[in-house]
């Protein structure tokens, strides 16, 4: 084992964990307060050496790190240079350097979208079988179900309508492959519900969720359940790779793998906890 840097902050997403070498150990402590964990005793699957630039003119902020990002030469630059990084001869290694506009307020929530590519990073060096989904994540009796869909569509309101349950996460869950079940996992990332707790469970099933006129769960024919599904996984785009058109390809084929072995449904629902019983008659608990 390495000895640990002292300014670094080791996250663990799933089976990967992602450490984070900090200008200092206060912001490698800031990490831990932001993201709400500890900082984990296991090795790293990929390091990111952070380098924050100060500077004086206003950035524009993208709304997307992934498809704002170039590689050539093991040069990594993102949003016109909001972000550079050179990736070295270890794969596991990757200096960033991050203008520290991106870092401030609000838009930490995008700074955020370096860790999801770094999820990625850390699953492509180890062989994990695992994706990000935009999604709330609620255990219940034990079953693992998912609430997803486009943005407005009520993630969140699910999360804080099922607060009295164990839920994972309002913006980011994890599926897990790398068992004989699919697994559904909490993860650090944020989203506006403070009350996550971590937690595992096997996936029982996924609901494409709407604000409706009743609570109702209807099944979706898989050829349009499985576009539906893709659009909401966060694309399997490692740092050291761009975005390109195959991504989408494989975001399908994601979605198909998950829905050859998970039920998807529809879901509509009041801004009320009565969807909970809609649930329990749906599946006789």
């Amino acid at each position: 084992m390495h000895k640990r840097n002292v300014n670094e902050f080791r996250m663990e997403v799933g089976s990967a964990v992602i450490g984070i070498i900090c200008p200092n150990k206060e912001y490698a402590e800031s990490f831990s307060a932001y993201f709400g964990v500890t900082n984990s005793k296991k090795e790293p699957d990929i390091t990111l050496i952070l380098n924050l630039i100060y500077h004086e003119e206003d950035i524009t902020i993208p709304d997307s790190l992934f498809t704002t990002k170039t590689v050539a030469d093991d040069t990594i630059n993102i949003a016109n240079g909001t972000v550079l990084g050179k990736i070295g001869s270890d794969p596991g290694q990757i200096q960033l350097s991050v203008k520290i506009g991106l870092t401030h307020t609000e838009v930490t929530r995008v700074f955020e979208q370096l860790l999801y590519q770094s999820f990625y990073s850390a699953c492509m060096i180890k062989s994990y079988d695992s994706l990000l989904i935009h999604s709330s994540g609620v255990i219940y009796h034990n079953d693992g179900y998912i609430f997803t869909g486009p943005s407005g569509s009520g993630k969140s309101t699910i999360a804080e309508l099922s607060r009295n349950y164990h839920v994972i996460n309002d913006e980011i869950c994890l599926i897990d492959f790398n068992s004989g079940n699919i697994m559904l996992h909490g993860t650090p990332y944020n989203g506006t519900f403070k009350h996550k707790k971590s937690g595992s469970a096997q996936l029982k099933a996924i609901f494409l969720i709407k604000h409706g006129a009743a609570h109702s769960i209807s099944e979706i024919e898989r050829s349009k359940s499985v576009p539906m599904l893709a659009k909401e996984i966060v694309p399997p785009v490692p740092l050291q790779e761009e975005f390109k058109s195959k991504i989408f390809i494989r975001m399908l084929d994601m979605a198909e793998r998950i829905c050859q072995s998970v039920p998807v449904y529809r879901l509509e629902f009041l801004p009320d906890r009565g969807f909970w019983a809609e649930i329990d008659r749906f599946f006789h608990y």
